[in-house]
């Protein structure tokens, strides 16, 4: 009888050692992928400046198309902002600012590798005045006139196109004149809206934001002599989780879908 037993158990522990050998070769270890099983999305979060917001709705769902199981987030806003966010631990992967100190900083900061930034695109800085009641500003010099109470800018604190719009008033001499008068935007696409409103009589922004709205029109460029160029720079973050993917979503970016998206959208494209 107790023989009996002996045997019973060893059969049973036997048994159990074949399930558990099964078991092993069945489970997939962690980061193996299962037979049959699509891999779970990997998702990018690309962060650029709002005047690119456009374009780059645009042309990102063929990169999706392109490379199925990426998926990118955009992430819009004031380059100064976007930086601050990657400087404190955001989980960016690329990066695309406005302006070229934006992207300095953080290359000095240890967030972006330098020898990775490329230039996006370039732009131009325009006088918008509403359609409506256009007639009161013709020029830079109109600026000064009784007819403007408010002239909107981007906030030169962390607004790249404030800081080019601080630099032109600056070079023309309008600059202290007109600091009563100034309406500060946290991102260009705002100081486009306050003009297309009727807040602001008048204000600065890019031409390609101009261009999208047909409640404003154009009645000065900024001379190129006025301010830095303005270059659009990107690059891939160092903290990116997934530095490979974010490698082929700014080769993309680089690429000529999105030239050709950025040309239609009136930016300067060199390559």
């Amino acid at each position: 009888m107790k023989k009996s037993c002996r045997s019973s158990a060893a059969r049973r522990r036997a048994v159990f050692l074949v399930l558990l050998a099964l078991a092993s070769v069945l489970i997939p270890s962690p980061g193996c992928s299962v037979p049959g099983r699509k891999p779970a999305p990997v998702d990018l979060t690309l962060s650029a400046a709002a005047s690119l917001g456009d374009v780059l709705k645009q042309a990102l769902p063929g990169f999706e198309q392109s490379h199925p199981g990426l998926r990118v987030r955009l992430n819009l806003g004031s380059s100064g902002a976007l930086a601050n966010q990657i400087k404190q631990g955001a989980p960016v992967d690329v990066f695309a600012s406005a302006g070229e100190p934006q992207m300095d900083e953080l290359v000095k900061g240890g967030q972006v590798d330098g020898a990775g930034v490329r230039k996006l695109a370039g732009n131009r800085l325009v006088l918008v005045v509403p359609v409506q009641g256009s007639g009161k500003v013709s020029g830079w010099n109109d600026l000064q006139g009784e007819a403007v109470r408010h002239v909107a800018m981007g906030n030169p604190a962390h607004v790249p196109a404030g800081q080019y719009a601080e630099a032109t008033l600056k070079a023309l001499g309008l600059w202290e004149a007109l600091q009563p008068r100034l309406v500060l935007g946290e991102d260009v696409r705002q100081t486009l809206q306050f003009v297309e409103s009727g807040e602001a009589e008048a204000g600065l922004v890019y031409a390609t934001d101009a261009a999208t709205s047909r409640k404003v029109r154009v009645a000065a460029t900024a001379p190129e002599d006025a301010h830095t160029p303005i270059v659009y720079p990107v690059a891939v973050v160092g903290a990116s989780s997934h530095p490979r993917e974010a490698q082929a979503l700014l080769d993309y970016l680089l690429g000529p879908e999105t030239a050709k998206a950025l040309r239609a959208a009136g930016f300067e494209v060199s390559r």
